[in-house]
């Protein structure tokens, strides 16, 4: 048997159900039980590690939002993910990068480290754009993907990779692998946590408490 929805003027998508006796059902969830939650923006300036603690034990992704991010002399830009016992070094970080330049790439590799590197090479007042993201695949174990993009020379940069950290998420550090400050932009770093209940509501709100006086907004959200 199959399920047929026509298009307006032509053509069609059809689902068909296993050919099994008995029912076949699609279930559409009425609750969301999870939902993002944002820390504090971090401006980075005069300092070459920037860390964000305590983070909620159920936490399930990690997004690292970076905002016109530079630093005084060129060098590359790294993370370390860390327990409650402190940031997890050695080599147990598993992933490569590529730094593409005029239709090029100019550097790419390492597949062990003591964090995630990414080949960027940048200096003061040149910044960098874009978003790293982390995520939990199971028990202890984190991906980690995404591009940023760096002012200086119009480059991209892109990482991909794995960890185990041997315990449960609770640190990252965002560190310039030199020891080099940063020395000017902001990071926001986002989690998506499981809530503990269901999500019922959510609120759209002027910080100052000001009124809204035109525009409108929608709400999209995917359920599990």
């Amino acid at each position: 048997m199959a399920l047929r929805l026509n298009g307006s003027t032509s053509g069609y998508v059809e689902l068909n159900a296993p050919a099994v006796a008995g029912s076949q059902s699609l279930t559409i969830p009425d609750s969301i039980n999870a939902a993002w939650t944002d820390a504090t923006q971090q401006n980075t300036n005069g300092a070459n590690e920037y860390l964000f603690t305590g983070l909620p034990t159920d936490v399930r992704e990690l997004v690292v939002n970076f905002d016109n991010v530079s630093w005084t002399t060129g060098s590359n830009l790294q993370f370390q993910l860390g327990t409650s016992s402190g940031l997890v070094g050695g080599s147990g970080y598993l992933h490569g990068y590529a730094y593409f330049s005029g239709g090029s790439v100019v550097s790419n590799g390492r597949v062990g480290s003591n964090a995630f590197v990414m080949g960027i090479w940048t200096s003061a007042s040149h910044g960098i754009n874009g978003t790293i993201r982390f995520t939990n695949i199971y028990d202890n174990n984190w991906s980690v993907e995404g591009i940023l993009h760096t002012i200086l020379d119009n480059s991209m940069n892109a990482l991909s990779g794995f960890v185990d950290l041997g315990g449960t998420l609770d640190r990252i550090a965002i560190q310039n692998r030199a020891g080099n400050n940063f020395d000017a932009g902001a990071v926001t770093l986002s989690g998506f946590v499981d809530l503990g209940g269901t999500l019922d509501r959510i609120a759209i709100q002027n910080r100052a408490g000001n009124n809204f006086d035109g525009g409108a907004v929608n709400i999209h959200y995917i359920t599990n």
